[in-house]
């Protein structure tokens, strides 16, 4: 009778570890926008502090699209959940920056007014202003291997970080639309994230830093 217990109760402990198993699905395929990317705001910044500095640009209102200057990314990503702690992935992703607004060059040969003797309302007149609209673009068209480490085991709900470097393809487009390509390492390390999941459906929050975006948001489906 306990050597049928026995059995018994092995059987049903197999069964629910294969039961467990199944719903606990090892593949999945995510969509996710971001924000922030650190390549992309870094370059595009660069391009606005040398047209500040140096090309004696002034600025007379802004036209930036969306909210502020915009730093967005989308893209897709596949994750393989090796065990209960570890999955690996590859991340596909496209992010943008982009700005611009109504601007002006200046000039005023001083010297040669008051050589002149030029008074002051006629070195006014002078000046020589030019306005046009001028905008800089920073594209980054990336891949990268990731690893993510989960902290939870629950199954539906879990907290993970991920770490990930690669390659990007950077472009940047200037003002006068003069494009610049190159190839650039790329890396993302997200500290913090959070993972809600159903059967087949999931969504998740990343919060960390690189070029992949500093804020990350994006929907699961399980295969």
């Amino acid at each position: 009778m306990s050597r049928l217990v026995s059995i018994v109760i092995t059987f049903l402990f197999l069964w629910n570890v294969d039961a467990f198993s199944q719903e606990q699905k090892k593949h999945d395929i995510s969509v996710f926008l971001s924000a922030r990317a650190s390549g992309t705001e870094h370059s595009y910044s660069k391009m606005l502090e040398r047209y500040y500095n140096t090309e004696n640009l002034y600025f007379e209102g802004e036209c930036f699209d969306i909210i502020g200057d915009s730093y967005l990314g989308i893209g897709l990503e596949y994750s393989y959940k090796i065990n209960n702690r570890f999955a690996i992935g590859l991340v596909f992703g496209f992010d943008h920056a982009k700005g611009g607004g109504i601007a002006h060059y200046a000039t005023n040969d001083m010297e040669n007014s008051y050589s002149q003797g030029m008074t002051e309302e006629g070195m006014q007149e002078d000046f020589t202003t030019e306005y046009f609209n001028m905008y800089v673009k920073s594209q980054h068209l990336y891949v990268f291997p990731s690893v993510k480490y989960y902290w939870t085991k629950h199954p539906k709900l879990n907290v993970y970080s991920k770490a990930g470097i690669g390659m990007s393809r950077h472009k940047i487009i200037d003002c006068d639309d003069s494009k610049r390509i190159k190839g650039q390492l790329f890396y993302q390390l997200s500290l913090f994230a959070l993972e809600l999941r159903s059967k087949n459906l999931g969504f998740y929050y990343e919060l960390g830093y690189g070029h992949q975006g500093v804020f990350i948001c994006g929907w699961k489906y399980y295969l």
